[in-house]
């Protein structure tokens, strides 16, 4: 029984942590785009 329970929180762990892997993802991606911005053509040859 205790196998089964340590296999479930291995499981557990992992989607936890892909969970938080993929918020902080996001998080550095809006950073970015934000920071950036939009590429547009005009924005290159503002004076």
């Amino acid at each position: 029984m205790t196998e089964l329970l340590e296999g479930a929180m291995q499981i557990l762990r992992a989607k936890l942590y892909d969970i938080k892997l993929q918020e902080r993802q996001e998080e550095v991606t809006s950073l970015r785009r934000s920071q950036v911005g939009t590429g547009a053509r005009s924005e290159s040859f503002l004076i």
